[in-house]
């Protein structure tokens, strides 16, 4: 029966998976006592980009004192000139969750208009209903990416579950749906799978693709942009990867079009700093970051 299972194909897998997320929606995350507590913690901030621009529209587009120059302050710092902070996310998971978002809105309108700000029960069922659909993207593109890489049918569905299930994407996904990890794990199984299409046969519109999909990727999570890196083993060898470098040369209109998506992604991003702090690039997380040089992997897994 075990060998049965990992022999289904991917839409009966999927199938499998909605029972369980329809289950754990309905019963363990939408219940009355938590359906307020689905958009939290850092997805907060992830997410606030949407009901302020859509709903409050409270950005200060009216900037006090620009005739009078000042020191530029330390990032730790820096206010918005309400006096609130800057929001120190970027803005790629609300991108993703904008038709979510406009859904919830359209309804809640419509049916409970004196509930329309941004955190009422259908905008929290939206970013549910998101997390799961970019679950299900994210593990397509990788049953993709796996057969084209010629695994059997066996293997695919065992990784699948493995990734879904031996990793943190089911809490995020079903428990922590506002969080980016799903978000995440979508885009860069989409820029993966085009980036083995582009590597086994070069498309030049594929460049645009492959640019607006990294560059979404890094406004989700800055971190994330280290999917780079993937390039050389799915190459091969670095015979390989100068050859699929230059490819990119042959059609510069398109090289041109990809080079515009990352200025594209970071000038809307320059837009909401000026709209919070009156400047047009913030370094909002301060002090935050990595060390690679003191990597805690033992206390992150244990």
């Amino acid at each position: 029966m075990l060998s049965r299972f990992f022999q289904l194909p991917l839409r009966s897998l999927f199938i499998a998976i909605l029972f369980i997320a329809q289950w754990h929606i309905l019963f363990v995350r939408l219940d009355n006592d938590r359906i307020k507590n689905v958009i939290g913690s850092d997805g907060s901030g992830y997410y606030e980009y949407l009901p302020k621009t859509l709903i409050k529209k409270d950005y200060p587009f009216a900037l006090p004192l620009l005739g009078n120059p000042k020191p530029a302050p330390k990032p730790e710092d820096i206010r918005s000139i309400t006096g609130g902070p800057v929001n120190k996310y970027f803005f790629g998971e609300a991108l993703a969750l904008l038709p979510f978002f406009i859904t919830a809105d359209l309804l809640t309108q419509n049916l409970r208009p004196d509930m329309r700000d941004g955190y009422s029960s259908y905008y929290q069922i939206s970013v549910s209903i998101a997390a799961l659909f970019y679950l299900l993207i994210g593990l397509w593109m990788m049953d993709r990416l796996l057969k084209r890489m010629n695994y059997s049918r066996e293997v695919i569905n065992l990784l699948l579950l493995l990734v879904l299930l031996g990793t943190n994407l089911f809490y995020y996904a079903f428990q922590e749906p506002s969080m980016s990890h799903v978000y995440s794990f979508a885009f860069v199984a989409m820029f993966l799978d085009q980036l083995h299409l582009q590597l086994e046969q070069v498309r030049p519109y594929r460049w645009v693709i492959l640019a607006l999909l990294l560059s979404w990727i890094v406004l989700i999570r800055p971190v994330n942009g280290l999917i780079v890196l993937a390039v050389l083993p799915l190459s091969g060898s670095f015979k390989g990867l100068t050859q699929f470098v230059r490819s990119a040369f042959d059609r510069p209109l398109y090289v041109l079009l990809a080079f515009a998506m990352p200025i594209l992604f970071i000038g809307i991003q320059s837009i909401f700093y000026y709209l919070q702090a009156g400047q047009w690039w913030v370094d909002s997380y301060g002090k935050e970051g990595f060390d690679f040089s003191k990597p805690e992997i033992i206390n992150v897994l244990f």
